[in-house]
């Protein structure tokens, strides 16, 4: 199948969440054999073309659209290049509500016309994959996507893995609890940890805390600095503890992240101290791999005593993370699903003679009666 692969994330640098997703995604596609066009210039070999001009260089020849729509709207004017080749089938990737720009401080008039104008994009989306439960209930509760289906992250249990540990590299023999994270955005509980850091110091000084980011070190808390995402493996492997806490969002009113933390944890073979929302509650329920915890600093310090404790307990949990991430939470698995996804909606569009031909007009004359004042035209 030839697959316009849309996005606003180049993956040249693996450095986040992101970046990680989108190549995973494409690699998958690509080793099943499918061919991928992207938008983005000079990307990396995983496309057959990049650029614009691989686009419309045989439009015809695009048989799908695979749009990520994330929380950056501008991005969502991707959707717009299926007018090269209306009889293709498009399907959305959605990962984030546009209110995720409240942290940018982006005006709420702008949020709300942003919004109008995704509702009306979403009218050319003949599906839509969504990382969680909620997001899923956004593209067909808001967005009004008829044909939805959940596809969580994931992690590569090759590259994550008990056997990356190595013993020598934190120099101590300290219960080690690792955070991996982008600490520049506020929902992601650093500051919990540095909290949990500060109150464990009085109660057990054996627990270090290792953090990926940049900051001033203290006894029982050491930042790490940015670590490239190839050696992140070894980082994980050699901790006892994986921490997938984040603060509570005040920007929308449920969380709907798929971290992928939470797996790479996983496949390590880490037990996962998590917040007790959404996906996070979730894996752990149902895979009995982690302990879910309030958002309070009590609880946080009590799930780290609890697993540093319980050593029988920690190693249970660990194997059951892991086993759960070969079995269904892989990168393999993840594309493919999105492929068969792909083929059934391709194979309605065929069925349906024009998809979208008509969709697409009454789409495209409502796209372009927005204004960024958040008026129409007249």
């Amino acid at each position: 199948m030839n697959i316009a692969f849309l996005t606003g994330i180049s993956i040249r640098s693996c450095s986040g969440g992101g970046s990680v997703h989108v190549s995973q995604v494409a690699e998958g596609l690509k080793r099943r054999g499918h061919k991928l066009y992207t938008n983005l210039p000079d990307e990396p070999g995983i496309f057959n073309g990049s650029g614009p001009g691989a686009l419309l260089g045989d439009p015809a020849g695009i048989q799908a659209f695979y749009i990520r729509i994330d929380g950056w709207p501008e991005r969502d004017n991707l959707t717009q290049h299926r007018r090269i080749n209306r009889r293709a089938a498009c399907i959305w990737e959605v990962n984030a509500p546009v209110e995720e720009m409240r942290n940018h401080k982006m005006p709420e008039s702008k949020i709300a016309w942003f919004n109008r104008r995704r509702r009306a994009l979403a009218l050319l989306a003949d599906a839509a994959v969504c990382v969680s439960e909620e997001m899923e209930d956004y593209a067909r509760s808001f967005l009004g996507i008829r044909r939805t289906c959940i596809v969580p992250n994931g992690s590569n249990p090759d590259i994550f893995s008990p056997g990356k540990k190595d013993p020598a590299l934190y120099g101590t023999n300290r219960f080690k609890v690792i955070w991996v994270g982008s600490a520049e955005y506020r929902w992601q509980g650093i500051n919990l940890v540095r909290k949990a850091a500060e109150r464990l110091l009085s109660i057990d000084r054996e627990v270090q805390f290792l953090v990926t980011a940049e900051g001033p070190s203290t006894e029982n808390l050491r930042y790490l600095g940015r670590i490239p995402y190839d050696d992140i493996p070894r980082y994980v492997a050699s901790a006892d503890v994986g921490l997938c806490i984040y603060e509570n969002i005040d920007y929308y009113p449920r969380f709907y992240f798929s971290p992928l933390k939470l797996f790479d944890y996983m496949a390590s073979g880490l037990p996962v101290l998590g917040s007790d929302v959404g996906q996070i509650r979730r894996v752990i329920e149902e895979n009995g791999n982690g302990i879910p915890a309030g958002n309070s600093v009590e609880d946080i310090v009590s799930g780290i005593l609890r697993l540093k404790h319980g050593d029988g307990e920690r190693r249970e949990m660990g194997t059951r993370g892991r086993e759960a991430v070969v079995a269904r939470y892989n990168w393999g698995s993840i594309a493919s699903r999105t492929e068969e996804i792909l083929i059934e909606t391709l194979d309605r569009a065929k069925r349906g003679g024009m998809p979208g031909a008509i969709k697409y007009f009454f789409a495209s004359r409502l796209v372009g009666r927005y204004r960024p004042n958040g008026g129409t035209t007249s």
